[in-house]
């Protein structure tokens, strides 16, 4: 790859809009299910199957679950996106709110 077209594609990559939102991790064979917020929905599933990979996920139940039953039991599912204008403020007590309203919904715990 020319050194050009690199830095062409790394600042389009800088630029793009993240979407934030909520999204949700299940189990399927456990049937347990996290919920979370992030700041871009595009690469929380990187962050989270690295971090379960490597023994170091925050929370100890998912990493449980990701120990007895491996990746192919996990799936992780955007579930609401918010709009990417929001002041920081804003986007914080709408995922507050948002994060219980799932919580109840899905009977699930924070990731």
């Amino acid at each position: 790859m020319k050194a050009e077209t690199r830095r062409t594609m790394i600042a389009a990559y800088k630029e793009r809009k993240a979407p934030p939102g909520i999204y949700a991790i299940r189990c399927t064979l456990s049937g347990e299910s996290w919920i979370g917020y992030a700041a871009d929905l595009d690469s929380i599933a990187n962050r989270i199957w690295f971090s379960l990979k490597m023994g170091r996920h925050g929370n100890q139940g998912m990493q449980a679950a990701w120990k007895r039953h491996g990746m192919a039991g996990f799936v992780l599912e955007p579930l609401e996106r918010f709009e990417e204008d929001l002041a920081d403020f804003e986007r914080a007590k709408l995922a507050r709110d948002r994060l219980r309203h799932w919580q109840g919904q899905l009977a699930a715990r924070l990731a």
